[in-house]
Order: structure tokens, then sequence, then C-alpha cells
């Protein structure tokens, strides 16, 4: 799996941020779900099918493409955590047959153009960055994670509950703290032993 990829690799600062960043980002589309009722918008858009929607879906398939190339990442992992998954599905249907062809369609084509352009990205990122890209890849992975579970599109929250939201952050920031404290333990262990 990728978090094989990272271990065993050097943690500079820089991949340590990588992984950090991704990981804040990943999680907090979950958390933006809350806070900004992604479930009521995705549904009210896919009642109404503005023309809006065709590009929207459009990009949603090029950002799926990317479960195909991206190692231990998953495309429909991401269209859940996004509130995709169910009405794209839900697209199969013999209701509205043309309009959801057309929809289907313009999701395909985001998928393809998606793989041709994550294929070329993966491809230049893993030859000139290789453990940097690891630690990117597998930050947005546990990211992905807390979004699932902090998520409008799969659980129902009531306001006010301001737990579920810093919960998960605070949770987060722990962990990244904590490994980084250990870190530096072992770092300052080891110069203490080079030195002896």
């Amino acid at each position: 799996g990728i978090a094989d990829n990272v271990k065993g690799q050097p943690h500079t600062k820089a991949n340590i941020a990588g992984f950090i960043i991704a990981l804040v980002f990943a999680g907090i589309i979950g958390v933006f779900s809350v806070i900004f009722d992604f479930n009521k918008q995705i549904t009210n858009l896919f009642s109404e099918v503005p023309v809006s929607l065709y590009f929207i879906i459009f990009a949603v398939g090029i950002f799926a493409a990317a479960g195909l190339i991206v190692p231990g990442f998953s495309g429909s992992m991401l269209l859940l955590v996004i509130g995709f998954y169910q009405p794209i599905l839900n697209l199969i249907s013999t209701k509205n047959l043309g309009q959801n062809i057309s929809l289907l369609a313009a999701f395909a084509a985001g998928v393809i153009i998606g793989f041709i352009l994550f294929s070329k990205l993966m491809n230049f990122l893993i030859t000139r960055f290789k453990n940097g890209t690891h630690h990117v890849i597998l930050g947005f992975v546990i990211g992905s994670i807390i979004s699932i579970f902090v998520n409008s599109n799969i659980f129902s929250y009531e306001f006010p509950k301001y737990d579920i939201i810093i919960g998960p952050i605070v949770l987060v920031i722990g962990v990244v703290v904590s490994y980084l404290f250990v870190r530096y333990a072992r770092n300052h262990k080891e110069l203490e032993n080079a030195e002896n």
C-alpha cells in the first residue's frame, strides 16, 4: 500500500508539510460538507439540472479519474466524500433517459481527460519527487477517511453540534503534533548516541 512506500523513507520537513497540508485539505472537505450542507445543494442540483451541472459533473469526472492512477487512492471514495457517488449511480435509470445519458457522457468525458492528465502528472511527480508525492498521497488518503465520518452526504447532523466539527480537527492536530514530538525525541536520542 501507499503506507509501505512512505515507511523507511526520509521524512523531510517538505515531505511532512506536504502530508499535513494534504491531510487537512482532504479532511476539511467533510467538515465543509456539514457546515454548508453539500447534501442538500447537490440534491437540488440534480433535481433542477441547470447547465452548470454538466460542467460540475465533468470536473468531478476529472478528479474521480485520480482513483485509476494514484496508488492507494479510490475514485469511488472521492465521489462519496464530495457527495456525487449516489447521484451518479442514480443516473443509471430509465427515468429522464436522454438527460441522464448526457450527464453520464459529461462524467465519462471528464474521467477520460482526467485519466490522461493524471497519468502525465503522476509520471512527472513520481520521477521528480517520489518520496514527497507518496507523503502527499498518504495525507489525502487519511484525510479522506476523516471526511467519510464527518460528512453531510453520509450522516445527518443537527446544529449546534460544534464538537462534530472541532473534534476531528483537534484529533488530526493532536496526531500530527504527537508524531512530531516522537520524531524529535528519536532524532535527539540518535544524536546523543552518536556523540557518546
